[in-house]
């Protein structure tokens, strides 16, 4: 297609070489690459021509993959080459006298090749990114470093005066991620340190233009296709903004971008990263959730004022503060509760600085969430509901095989505490529990001692005893790793008491809570309301528990008599326990009446405990 305007022979050169960046030579450039970028035949009577195959030097990489039909005016030469980087330098310089500059396009061009203009955008902006990359490309083809330093000084002026526009123009990260990949490619040769040019990107650009699809989805790819340099650099700025590639793709609801930061995830970690980005992923549903919310606010001057005030204020919600009135903006319930303002701006900070969020401590801000998730979740929702699971579950392989122990023990404890602080989503719930639990299992087998250093998150999970699903087979695991590895090893004496006072203790709140179950119905009495009466612990649970008691007796042996007796009045209620845990305690009861057949079957020892003794 051609311009909506009519281009005499020669104009678009003409404007190019008097410096003028006008709407037509706009069009005329367009044309120029739009036809590249299809691959289209020119006739020789076009009015671009001319222009065309010149430019078509620096793309011709393109053009002979593919099996180009263009005809013998198409074939690269020196002079074209030449003629392509001076068009583009032209390009370049024309755009500091350039209006078009504040108004960059964030969408890609209609149609296949289409040369109208971009939504309403100006042509000459797309022309401006093209020239940039053709610029960058062509550098990278010659490895010359003459044809390098005379490019880079306008590409950095460029740089600098994109950057310090304030306010940026929508769409400014197509036009800046060229300009990086160039700094990236070639700053050794010109001496230059690219590493403030992508911190700039991600403070002044993309904290602004996350929410763009096209910005968000050239941002993360480009990134993803440098991961190797970027890690090179001297400061690790991935790992430090992380919650804002992951606010992009929690926005973005995109197969593309998803991609992309999945394949980050290895340049992600880090010594101040690792453990806040497992509670990012887990918090992907609520970030999205807070995104959401934050952009019904912005429509809202009221409540966008009360947002920013409580963000000033710190902890978005110090409703003790003074300056907040009963009357503020801040205290009305359309603005939901303090605590979920506190929740939602941890959740939706910028930059990771190694402190994890604190707000889900709250019951008030879980209670919050519970309720601002009532009907039906939104696309975006239902997709971050999707992509979180496959995230975490891509982050703990990849934990297990680079990390160790030092990095095991914190995250098992983070990974213990976070199961009571989910998103309200059953399904989310299991897809999550079970990614946490093969984390949980493969790092004790893999290092048994971590048991007793994470004693404390263990004895808070089956005491008091679990009540939600979760909670409860997140305790099922623990208790059977409690058994299986002998809480660390036949050393470890202090741990394995108080691990084994918990356990008991259960039972015998399960044992009391079922008696009493059990003389209200046989005396014909109306129960109080599931409210006001304390759960039944799960039979699962419970026969675990009575196989991990064994287990411990049978290492640690100075607790084998109260294990006998604990387990044996378990075997005594059959008319009140549940026909499995019954059984089971009868079965470890006879075991441990016989210690050789005991010992044969439980006293075996995984090798990183005997490395340890030894």
């Amino acid at each position: 297609m051609g311009p909506s305007a009519p281009i005499v022979q020669g104009e678009a050169e003409i404007l190019l070489a008097a410096g003028d960046a006008s709407p037509s030579l706009g069009l005329a450039l367009q044309a120029v690459f739009s036809a590249l970028h299809a691959r289209d035949e020119v006739a020789a009577g076009d009015s671009n021509s001319s222009l065309l195959a010149r430019v078509a030097g620096g793309r011709m990489w393109q053009i002979l993959a593919a099996g180009s039909i263009l005809d013998e005016q198409w074939r690269v030469t020196p002079d074209n080459l030449e003629q392509t980087i001076s068009y583009c330098l032209k390009i370049v310089s024309q755009s500091s006298r350039s209006s078009y500059t504040t108004s960059l396009p964030s969408s890609p061009p209609a149609g296949n090749g289409s040369t109208t203009a971009f939504q309403g955008e100006p042509a000459f902006d797309r022309a401006l990114i093209e020239a940039v990359s053709t610029l960058g490309r062509l550098c990278w083809e010659a490895r010359s470093g003459d044809r390098v330093s005379r490019v880079a000084s306008p590409l950095s002026k460029l740089f600098q005066r994109v950057v310090a526009t304030n306010p940026l123009s929508p769409g400014t990260g197509l036009l800046l991620v060229p300009l990086l990949q160039f700094f990236l490619d070639h700053g050794d040769v010109v001496m230059y340190d690219p590493e403030p040019a992508v911190q700039t990107f991600f403070k002044t650009c993309l904290v602004r233009e996350y929410s763009d699809k096209q910005v968000a989805k050239a941002a993360l790819l480009f990134l993803s296709e440098n991961k190797a340099k970027l890690k090179a650099l001297s400061a690790p700025l991935l790992p430090r903004f992380f919650p804002l590639l992951l606010k992009a793709v929690g926005w973005g609801n995109d197969p593309e971008l998803d991609k992309a930061f999945q394949g980050l995830l290895p340049v992600l970690l880090g010594p101040n990263s690792t453990l806040a980005l497992f509670r990012a992923i887990v918090d992907l549903p609520t970030l999205v959730l807070a995104l959401e919310h934050a952009d019904r606010a912005a429509k809202d001057p009221e409540k966008m004022a009360a947002l920013m005030e409580a963000a000033f204020m710190g902890g978005m919600g110090d409703v003790s503060s003074p300056r907040v009135t009963p009357q503020s903006p801040i205290r009305r319930p359309e603005l939901r509760s303090a605590a979920l303002e506190a929740l939602f701006a941890e959740l939706a900070r910028d930059e990771n600085d190694g402190v994890l969020p604190k707000a889900w401590a709250s019951l008030e801000a879980a209670a919050a969430v519970q309720k601002e998730v009532r009907g039906s979740p939104s696309p975006r929702l239902l997709h971050a509901l999707q992509l979180a699971p496959p995230l975490l579950d891509a982050y703990i392989t990849l934990v297990l095989e680079t990390s160790d122990e030092s990095v095991f023990t914190p995250l098992g404890a983070l990974v213990i505490q976070s199961v009571s602080a989910l998103f309200p989503n059953e399904a989310f719930q299991a897809k999550v529990l079970r990614i946490c639990s093969r984390f949980l299992l493969a790092a004790f087998q893999r290092h048994p001692p971590l048991l007793p250093l994470l004693k404390k998150p263990i004895l808070q999970t089956i005491s008091p005893p679990p009540t939600s699903p979760g909670q409860t087979e997140l305790a099922v695991q623990l208790v059977w790793a409690v058994g299986e590895y002998h809480m660390g090893g036949s050393g470890e004496h202090v741990a394995a008491r108080q691990v084994f006072e918990a356990l008991e203790l259960l039972l015998y709140e399960s044992l009391a809570a079922s008696s009493a179950v059990h003389a209200e119905k046989a005396e014909g009495t109306r129960r109080p309301p599931a409210s006001d009466r304390p759960p039944l612990t799960s039979p699962r649970l419970l026969c675990v528990v009575i196989t991990a008691i064994t287990k411990l007796a049978n290492v640690h042996r100075e607790l084998a008599s109260r294990a006998r007796v604990c387990v044996a009045k378990v075997a005594r209620s059959r008319q009140t326990a549940d026909a499995h845990v019954w059984r089971k305690a009868c079965e470890c009861l006879g075991l441990m009446q016989e210690p050789a057949v005991c010992a044969a079957l439980f006293s075996h020892v995984p090798q990183a405990v005997v490395s340890r003794a030894s």
